[in-house]
């Protein structure tokens, strides 16, 4: 990680706070939109399997098996519905509605209710003669090839809608990290350019802003003041220091002109 660019480094943080929050958000539409689709098809086959068992309890206790294959005919309005059974009170097959694909066995649940297995929805209640008398029970069977169908084109479109949301926020994250980097990049650009000139006079533009990238600018163009403020006197203190090796040079010339000049009065 501390080799890659602001920008880069940016990019990844918008993406490693939004990729979980609409991870998070399609996992739990994808669950309610399951649950809604069972939920749905079980208030569908439940509300029609209690119609049929208020009618089933008569034919039932009068032993119309005739009757009851009618009522349990009535089940085909039920979407999906592949298969419906009457027993009596000791458990014994008495009608049957079914629209079974050949080699599919249904067996008979343990208990009463409404639960999924695999690819069908079983549905398992006691048929009462007036509201009181058990008198048998009522099972139905329906397909649910078509709710797992809804499920996996429900699932398609969240992860659809997931992969265009990330598009968005990288698009959003590189424009945003353009938004944040720029300024600093700039800086960081500059602040070279100037190492390698050694120009350190010069003032960077930038320090109007009011935010923390304004308060580096100014910090950094006080450092350059700083810095040339320096180098002016280390300049001043060489060209002082030349000065007096200059001054130096000529007075030892003089010496030696005078010793020269002395010299030879001495010798006339």
């Amino acid at each position: 990680m501390k080799h890659l660019s602001i920008r880069v480094k940016l990019i990844i943080m918008l993406l490693a706070i939004s990729l979980p929050i609409l991870v998070a958000e399609a996992l739990i539409d994808v669950q309610r939109s399951v649950q809604g689709y069972r939920q749905e098809m079980l208030n569908r086959t439940e509300t029609g399997a209690a119609l049929v068992a208020g009618f089933a309890g008569y034919d039932l206790a009068y032993a119309d098996r005739q009757e009851a294959i009618a009522t349990l005919t009535n089940l085909k309005s039920i979407q999906d519905v592949i298969y419906a059974g009457l027993y009596d009170k000791n458990g014994k097959l008495f009608a049957e509605y079914k629209t079974l694909p050949k080699g599919v066995n249904i067996d008979l649940p343990k208990k009463a209710g409404s639960c999924f297995e695999e690819n069908y929805l079983f549905s398992y209640r006691p048929v009462l003669h007036k509201d009181t008398e058990a008198v048998g029970t009522l099972f139905i069977v329906c397909d649910a090839t078509a709710l797992q169908s809804k499920i996996t084109g429900r699932i398609i479109e969240v992860l659809a809608a997931l992969i265009a949301l990330l598009l968005l926020a990288l698009v959003a994250g590189y424009y945003l990290q353009r938004f944040i980097s720029k300024p600093i990049l700039s800086l960081a650009g500059k602040a070279s350019e100037i190492t390698q000139a050694g120009n350190y006079r010069t003032q960077i533009d930038g320090g109007e802003r009011s935010d923390e990238i304004g308060v580096l600018y100014k910090s950094i163009n006080t450092m350059l003041k700083k810095i040339s403020t320096t180098a002016v006197s280390k300049e001043q203190m060489e060209e002082s220091e030349a000065e007096l090796l200059i001054q130096n040079a000529r007075l030892k010339r003089r010496n030696e002109e005078l010793e020269c000049v002395l010299a030879s009065q001495k010798g006339n």
